[in-house]
């Protein structure tokens, strides 16, 4: 009797050790998360942590955090753990029937056995921790274990960590939310400040450049010199208009309107040429340019800077995309080597360009920009808004 009593003893010593131990890893999480937000780091990486974090405290062998779409659908943000193998891999879309899935849709934990995603490996036991907040529920914390003693041990203090997560998530969105809401501040301040002093004040210089020419015994070369400097300032101005919509678009995520698509291309392409594209518009874009017809807009003047990075050798390229009375004129320009003379295969790109352009209704043209190089591209459309 002795005997067992002291082994009985001694495994709630072993228990309590064990639960101790739990919570000390418990606060040690908590706050490591807190550490982070108050540190600012990006949301992703404050739901790693909240992963590896629980994976840890839980003793499981792979932690998942899914976070919801706007369509209600789930999508994995990050998986952790050595047994992760990729499986599932960032952006997989949960299956609604699969006991992440059920855990979103009804609020509540949920379990389940010999369970798998993504043809990743099978584990014995997985538990789907919803992160509910008053109003909406925020993600999933899941936690697999190969064994499924170790999830019993595991599971009531990655129920109260996940609880802290929730916690965790809303400040790190809240915090996110407060970034965004002072860059656009910062943007509009930038934006009204070149609109109502720079422009303005290069607008001045011109007018005086434009009255000195005026009346005064000037010789030729002096008057081409006021004339080209006028034409300098013209073009800067329109660049800064240009920068002031740029200003005004989406910081993440994709752009609803025709500009914000067009911006889009140059950027990705810019990165892949490995020079920056300048980028003008001349009229209004957004409102003449129905969905349709920007989606050939886009794919033309994605063609066109494709062919530039791979046949010009360009160290600069300017793209102007003008709205006329009755067509939309794509026009993208480059110092280059200039076109073949022997024109474009029928299976080239520009072959692609010419083809969208007569399906239209419209035209295409390539043009040598002077002897020593350069290319001149113009894609015109009809306007279907007119």
């Amino acid at each position: 009797m002795a005997l067992a009593a002291a082994a009985a003893v001694a495994i709630e010593n072993a228990r309590l050790f064990e639960r101790t131990r739990s919570g000390e890893r418990w606060h040690r999480a908590a706050a490591e998360v807190s550490e982070a937000l108050l540190a600012h780091s990006p949301i992703g990486e404050v739901i790693a942590l909240i992963a590896t974090s629980a994976r840890e405290i839980a003793g499981a062998d792979l932690a998942v955090v899914a976070l919801p779409n706007p369509d209600g659908t789930l999508d994995v943000e990050v998986a952790e753990g050595e047994k992760a193998a990729g499986h599932p891999s960032p952006g997989y879309r949960i299956p609604v029937e699969s006991v992440i899935g059920r855990a979103f849709s009804s609020r509540k934990n949920e379990f389940d056995f010999d369970w798998s995603l993504e043809g990743g490996p099978v584990f014995s036991a997985v538990a789907a921790l919803p992160l509910v907040t008053i109003d909406r529920v925020i993600g999933v914390l899941a936690l697999a274990w190969s064994s499924p003693g170790d999830s019993r041990e595991g599971l009531q203090v990655a129920e109260s960590f996940a609880k802290q997560a929730t916690v965790s998530l809303v400040l790190a969105e809240a915090q996110q939310e407060q970034e965004r809401l002072a860059v656009f501040q910062d943007r509009d301040r930038i934006a009204r400040d070149l609109h109502d002093l720079v422009i303005q004040r290069l607008f001045a210089t011109g007018m005086l450049l434009q009255s000195t020419s005026r009346g005064q015994n000037l010789s030729p070369e002096v008057e081409e010199r006021l004339s080209r400097a006028v034409d300098e300032l013209d073009e800067t101005i329109r660049e800064i208009r240009q920068t002031i919509f740029a200003l005004h678009e989406p910081l993440t995520g994709p752009s609803t309107g025709v500009r914000g698509r067009l911006l889009n291309e140059v950027s990705l392409s810019g990165a892949a040429m490995g020079l920056q594209p300048g980028m003008r518009f001349v009229g209004p874009v957004d409102a003449s340019v129905d969905d349709a017809l920007a989606d050939h807009l886009v794919a033309a003047l994605r063609e066109a800077l494709v062919n530039v990075a791979k046949h010009a050798k360009a160290k600069k390229v300017d793209v102007i995309v003008m709205v006329k009375e009755t067509n939309i004129v794509l026009s993208v320009t480059d110092d280059g080597v200039g076109i073949n003379p022997d024109g474009f295969s029928a299976h080239s790109g520009l072959a692609n360009l010419s083809a969208r352009a007569q399906d239209l209704g419209g035209t295409f043209a390539l043009e040598r920009v002077s002897a020593e190089g350069g290319t001149r591209l113009v894609w015109q459309v009809p306007n279907s808004n007119t």
